[in-house]
């Protein structure tokens, strides 16, 4: 007998093999150990989810208050230290310590073309090991989901930012009506769609991820469970339905337009009211006109109005009729 026989016949190998494997073993725990103890990675994640996720309301409502008016700018004109300086205040008005802590991860990029809220990004970095699992590609899927986020804020906060400019309650127009009407639905849909994403969505994903990490017992399988995390949420905040995610881009950037025309329309009314003070209850049909031009302006105004009104609610109908045959449960249009 040989010496390898003679080896593998002594049941070596076996034990060798065994000892390989609880080595293997050892390593691996060690490993989640280090990653989830010392390195904190589902700390960094639920950091992550508060941030570039926008769940922590506070600092949203900070950082779009900051930025509203420079990311209305092209993107080309946007300087990166100015993001940079715009959140680091939205980061302080959450207290010294939360500054202090998040300085070192969170940061801004923004690109060179379109304007500011289609060119900003939200960042957030890690060294090693956490770039194991939170690589640049990561990163670039948080980032979709962050756009599409912002811009659901961006237009909560120009639909409430008109209502709360634009006081027309002592006026008395046809449109004003439809004001109402637009701006109620149109509030109401944003929130809706917000809280289905937050709530259902991304709050429904992170309990599954704290119980998938306690289950994990190496790094590929640490990574795995945080793929599924980001996956599941990615497929429902952008939508898998095409068609959907469409229609409901379409009802976002006609709500834009929509409040645009409002706060022009305002305007254009409260020069007919200034020349109508002398009425208890000035109406737009009794206006003394002295500025043909103006009037003509107006004119315009409520004509597009009308056509966008009329494309706004024809978007939220198709949006009900696409949810209706679609089995994901996208949040319900209330009217």
């Amino acid at each position: 007998m040989n010496q390898v026989d003679s080896f593998t016949s002594s049941g070596y190998l076996h034990h060798l093999n065994t000892l390989v494997l609880f080595g293997e073993r050892c390593f691996n725990q060690a490993v989640v150990q280090l990653m989830v103890n010392q390195y904190n990675f589902l700390e960094h994640c639920k950091t992550i989810k508060h941030f570039l996720l926008l769940q922590r309301g506070d600092f949203t409502q900070a950082l779009i208050s900051e930025l509203e008016v420079e990311l209305d700018a092209p993107a080309s004109s946007i300087y990166r230290h100015r993001l940079a300086s715009l959140l680091e205040n939205a980061l302080s008005s959450l207290g010294t310590q939360v500054l202090e802590e998040l300085s070192p991860y969170l940061g801004v990029e923004i690109a060179q073309s379109g304007i500011g809220w289609e060119a900003f990004t939200l960042t957030y970095k890690v060294g090693v090991p956490l770039n194991t699992v939170l690589t640049k590609e990561v990163f670039d899927r948080y980032a979709h989901v962050f756009h599409f986020l912002l811009q659901l804020k961006r237009v909560e906060n120009s639909v409430t930012t008109t209502r709360r400019n634009c006081s027309l309650k002592n006026l008395r127009h046809v449109h004003l009506n439809k004001f109402h009407i637009l701006h109620n639905l149109s509030l109401r849909f944003i929130q809706d769609i917000q809280f289905f994403f937050m709530n259902t969505v991304i709050d429904s994903a992170w309990m599954r991820l704290v119980e998938n990490l306690k289950r994990a017992s190496n790094l590929d399988q640490i990574i795995a469970v945080h793929c599924e995390y980001l996956r599941e949420i990615s497929e429902h905040v952008l939508l898998r339905d095409k068609e959907i995610q469409s229609v409901l881009n379409k009802i976002l950037d006609s709500t834009l337009a929509f409040q645009s025309l409002e706060r022009a329309l305002f305007m254009n009314i409260q020069v007919f009211t200034e020349r109508s003070r002398s009425q208890l209850e000035p109406s737009l049909e009794t206006c003394q006109v002295q500025d043909y031009e103006e009037f003509n302006k107006l004119g315009k105004l409520s004509l597009e109005f009308d056509q966008l009104f009329e494309t706004i609610f024809g978007l939220f109908t198709k949006y009900k009729e696409l949810r209706s045959l679609c089995k994901v449960p996208y949040p319900k249009l209330n009217k």
